[in-house]
């Protein structure tokens, strides 16, 4: 009965861990992306400010 509990948690602990791996590599995929949404995002408002200044002080 104890070998059988055994078996039965360290197939739930790597299921576990499995799962943890997964969630983990989701969200290095999301951070990636983040960070290159925001190298595109943040020359463009720079120039929206730009622009905006020199109407502003025309």
């Amino acid at each position: 009965m104890a070998l059988d509990s055994d078996e039965t948690n360290k197939e739930s602990n790597d299921a576990t861990v499995a799962l943890l791996r997964e969630i983990r590599d989701i969200q290095k995929e999301s951070l990636d992306w983040q960070r290159r949404f925001l190298w595109i995002l943040i020359p463009i408002f720079a120039v929206l400010v730009v622009q905006a200044t020199l109407l502003l002080f025309r």
